[in-house]
């Protein structure tokens, strides 16, 4: 039992224990929250520390060139002008009479203005009422925006929180893809593979181009040694005819030989269509190509190997049934010059007999291999057939014939041979068989990585272009709902609407005094002064303008410059200082520029009246002109930007920057600190040395309203 009890009372300490952890994860949770919250309604602050710099004082005026010694005589505008007594050009005194005003339209005037009087103060009662009003109004709209403000604020929070953790999902998934890349041959392989192939393929074209050629090579060869048999045998069939047969034989036997001859001639012609266009085929069935054997490779042209020495001039072969020298042939199938052949009682090696349809004209042996024991052409020679016919008879034409075919033969043997061998590269290289080189699938799955790594990163890019999106709608919102704040709070735009009433109500009391002394005097107006009347601005019967009505000057004083500058520029221009002055002239005298001197200066409305002489003869009353004088002043060590100086009532400070430790760590807040200003301009302020250290960072920007020991958060 006791047991039990020990045992409940340590699970419930437990349970205990796991609440308090978990109580101090939240509240550890809350805090940054919290914090994070409290942070970003900070108001946003810049600073800078002092600088050392020359400040510079520059006054500019402009002004207009008037007369010297010019009066003007000015009075209430709205009379009506009864009667004028001066002109251009007179002189008068003071005291003469100028003009005068029509009495009854001055009495109408002064009711007028006392009627309008009587209105002005009755708007002036309503406007102090409206203003009233219009202030009940202002602390309602400040109590809306601070609402929608806060509203906002959490709206906006949301959607950024959703943004982040779209991009996180977005980079993982990239980083796994990253991850697993997939082999992609390189450039420099690809083209070494191709350049096998292609060399390869380019070794097996060229075997297969020499093996056709040497095909062809040896069917020529074969050709030409068929023709050789065939004539050998047409010869060996012609001598056995001779040696048995009488001369009416022979003579049958010439038209037998004759048609046979007209056959294998069409065999021929038939073969010699058949051949390669450089490939010839004569007479004698042998083929002549680019390399036939001509006459350069016998040196001897028309000379025909005998066996006598006699020249071959009209020499015939001679037999014992024909022994005449000169004699003619019995047919006249074939004439000739000096001698024609005869039939076949002298039959020469390798001559046929010729007849009308096929001359024996430029017949040349053509072997590839040997072109001896043939007989050379006689190109239409009558005597060259003769010697020929005389060496043919001298010689063995069975073994020239013989040689010439066992030339073939080996020939043949040779090219057949070759093509084996050609045939067996060949061979080899199909079993050295280079495939083509064939990425596609590779390319394939490459690309298809790639688009997927794209649509990832587009994934990602889309995710941070959200995120900033957000964060920058957020900071937008939460900017327009603090100024809507700031617009709400702002102090209502001054109205003077009631103090212009109570203006117009004191000059209309004014005017009404001026019309009742004019009344008094019996609306004569007089000269003030003396001298010249330069300009009459008023006409008989019009009413006067709120202008001079006459203008008094004296012609022989010379012109003044005449212009107004700030109270701040008046405290670097003293009397007697001399400055630059341009004046613009017309289009015939030009812009003059030169150095004057203040002759005058005074304290004017909201600053002071500079009044330059200038020279006899320069200027023309009317003209404008401007002033300048640059003054350069002091060094200082103790520069901040004019934006960092506040000033209030005639006193200056400024804010620091300082660190302290609050609930939630530390943090950065605002000192107000008094200051005294040395010099400044429109740019930068000196402040008195031994304020504030150099170190010091001081307050140049803020986002918001800038109080006493306020929070801030310091932004580059």
């Amino acid at each position: 039992m006791e047991k039990d009890e020990k045992w409940i009372s340590q699970e419930r300490l437990k349970k205990w224990l796991k609440i308090f952890v978990i109580f101090l994860a939240v509240m550890w949770v809350c805090t940054i929250i919290s914090k994070s919250i409290y942070v970003a309604q900070l108001p946003r602050v810049q600073v800078k520390t002092l600088e050392k710099k020359y400040i510079e004082h520059v006054v500019e005026g402009d002004g207009i060139v008037v007369a010297g010694g010019e009066q003007a005589v000015n009075v209430l505008p709205g009379l009506r002008v009864s009667n004028i007594k001066v002109q251009e050009g007179d002189l008068v005194e003071k005291g003469d009479l100028l003009f005068g005003i029509d009495l009854e339209d001055l009495s109408d005037m002064i009711s007028d203005k006392e009627a309008e009087l009587t209105k002005q103060r009755m708007h002036l009662s309503d406007t102090q009422f409206n203003q009233i009003l219009e202030s009940q109004k202002k602390e309602i709209g400040i109590l809306w925006a601070k609402e929608d403000y806060e509203s906002a604020e959490k709206e906006t929070a949301v959607t950024v929180e959703r943004a982040k953790q779209t991009l996180a999902e977005a980079e993982t998934d990239l980083h796994k893809h990253l991850g697993t890349p997939i082999p992609h041959t390189s450039d420099k392989d690809r083209e070494n593979a191709w350049l096998d192939y292609n060399q390869w393929k380019q070794r097996v074209y060229d075997l297969e181009d020499k093996i056709a050629a040497k095909q062809r090579k040896i069917e020529e060869l074969q050709e030409q040694l068929q023709n050789l048999e065939v004539e050998s045998a047409e010869k060996q069939q012609k001598e056995n005819m001779q040696a048995g047969e009488g001369e009416k034989q022979q003579k049958m036997v010439n038209l037998s030989s004759s048609g046979n001859r007209r056959t294998a001639e069409n065999k021929k012609l038939i073969m010699h269509k058949n051949l390669p266009e450089n490939m010839k085929l004569t007479t004698d069935g042998d083929l002549t190509g680019d390399k036939e054997l001509t006459t350069d490779e016998n040196p001897s042209e028309n000379k025909e190997p005998t066996t006598d020495e006699n020249p071959p001039e009209n020499k015939e072969p001679t037999t014992d049934e024909n022994p005449s020298e000169n004699k003619e042939p019995t047919t006249d199938e074939n004439p000739s010059e000096n001698k024609e052949p005869t039939t076949d009682e002298n039959p020469s090696e390798n001559k046929e007999p010729t007849t009308d349809e096929n001359p024996p004209e430029n017949k040349e042996p053509t072997t590839d291999e040997d072109a001896a024991g043939d007989k050379a052409p006689t190109n239409g020679n009558p005597a060259a057939a003769d010697k020929n016919s005389t060496a043919d008879s001298s010689s063995n034409p069975d073994n020239a014939i013989e040689e010439k075919k066992e030339a073939l033969r080996q020939a043949v043997k040779k090219a057949k041979a070759e093509l084996t061998d050609l045939n067996n590269q060949l061979t080899d290289l199909n079993r050295n068989l280079v495939s083509q080189p064939d990425y596609s699938a590779e390319e394939l799955e490459y690309d298809t990585w790639q688009q997927q790594k794209s649509s990832l990163e587009d994934a990602v890019q889309a995710a941070k272009r959200a995120l900033e999106d957000a964060s920058f709608q957020r900071e937008q919102t939460l900017r327009q709902k603090a100024r809507e704040i700031a617009n709400a709070e702002v102090v209502s735009p001054a109205d003077s609407t009631a103090s212009l009433y109570e203006l117009e109500i004191a000059q209309l009391q004014e005017d009404i005094a001026k019309l009742q002394a004019i009344q008094k005097n019996n609306g004569l107006i007089i000269a003030e002064g003396s001298g010249f009347i330069t300009k009459v601005q008023i006409a008989v019967g019009s009413r006067t303008m709120d202008t001079a009505a006459i203008l008094l000057t004296d012609a022989a004083a010379p012109c003044q410059f005449k212009c107004s500058i700030t109270k701040e520029q008046g405290k670097y221009l003293n009397l007697g200082d001399t400055v630059e002055l341009k004046v613009n002239g017309t289009s015939t005298t030009g812009s003059a520029k030169l150095e004057a001197t203040v002759d005058y200066l005074t304290e004017g409305a909201g600053g002071y009246d500079i009044i330059c002489r200038l020279p006899q003869n320069t200027g023309q009353p009317g003209a404008g002109g401007s002033i300048r004088k640059a003054v350069q002043g002091e060094l200082h060590n103790t520069i901040i930007p004019i934006e960092a100086l506040y000033q209030e009532s005639e006193a200056y400070y400024i804010y620091i920057l300082n660190e302290k430790t609050g609930i939630l760590g530390k943090e950065n807040y605002v000192e107000k600190i008094k200051v005294r200003v040395a010099d400044k301009n429109d740019i930068y302020a000196a402040l008195e040395a031994g304020i504030i250290g150099s170190d010091v960072q001081i307050v140049t920007f803020c986002s918001g309203t800038l109080k006493q020991g306020a929070s801030v958060r310091l932004v580059e």
